[in-house]
């Protein structure tokens, strides 16, 4: 099954918010609970954590699962408000959570693309 978060993940933001806690990729991976090996294949782009992973993440290091994602453009008087973004990243989660298939999220995701462009 294709990972839905490939195209919403951000190595740059992932790398971001390691270095913003002062923390090493070993020092990193222990805190998250993953290998330091999976933390350089995201921070390079080589590999996509799945949604799970991003969630552990987000939870034990006390964020938002959206610090790891570009969700949305950046807000511009055009855009929605921040609190769009957040409201995406619960919905993948919730989509993800509940296990739907894969053509199920692209509707969605379809759909959420779709809303950001209305008037």
């Amino acid at each position: 099954m294709k990972n839905p978060i490939r195209s919403h993940f951000s190595p740059e933001r992932f790398v971001a918010m390691r270095k913003s806690l002062g923390l090493n990729q070993k020092d990193f991976a222990e805190q998250v609970g993953i290998c330091q090996s999976a933390v350089s294949t995201f921070e390079k782009g080589r590999r996509v954590p799945t949604l799970d992973i991003l969630c552990s993440m987000a939870d034990r290091l006390g964020v938002k699962l959206s610090v790891f994602l570009e969700l949305v453009e950046p807000v511009t008087e055009k855009n929605e408000s921040p609190e769009m973004e957040v409201a995406i990243a619960v919905l993948l989660a919730t989509i993800e959570a509940k296990q739907l298939k894969p053509i199920d999220i692209l509707a969605i995701n379809v759909f959420i693309q779709n809303f950001k462009k209305r008037p």
